[in-house]
């Protein structure tokens, strides 16, 4: 009775703790991010904010001819399924860039042109460590 009790404990703990965390993130990261989150809650709230606040849609008149020549056609960018990305993919807080095989840069910003007025613009990760460091997310 005493193991029933204590299974039904941890299994509840689990499973509502379980749901704390950012579905996302669990795809991205697996178990792993069960334990960053009990041990390195800042890190957590890193990972969650490089998936919601890395990236912006900028409009062509606001990017530099350098920007726009270097930017990856958007058909190029496809999910595990195939299925190529636009616009309408981008839903704040669903949307997770990793699943496309999206990879930040270090120092230079990863640029899509999603149409022909239209750029998804990613942060570089020097940038969105000092963003990080002012933002709401950040717990010193």
């Amino acid at each position: 009775m005493k193991l029933l009790l204590t299974v039904c404990i941890v299994a509840y703990t689990f499973f509502s703790s379980a749901q704390k965390y950012d579905e996302r993130l669990l795809k991205n990261h697996g178990d792993t991010i069960l334990t960053i989150y009990y041990k390195n809650h800042n890190y957590y709230n890193f990972l969650l904010f490089e998936l919601d606040y890395s990236y912006e849609i900028r409009d062509k008149k606001a990017m530099t001819k350098k920007e726009i020549s270097s930017a990856i056609p958007a058909k190029n960018i496809k999910n595990e399924s195939g299925r190529v990305l636009s616009k309408e993919d981008l839903i704040p807080g669903v949307f997770n860039f990793k699943t496309w095989g999206i990879v930040l840069n270090q120092k230079e910003p990863v640029i899509i042109k999603l149409d022909a007025g239209h750029y998804l613009y990613f942060y570089d990760k020097v940038s969105n460590n000092v963003r990080f460091g002012t933002s709401p997310l950040y717990r010193k």
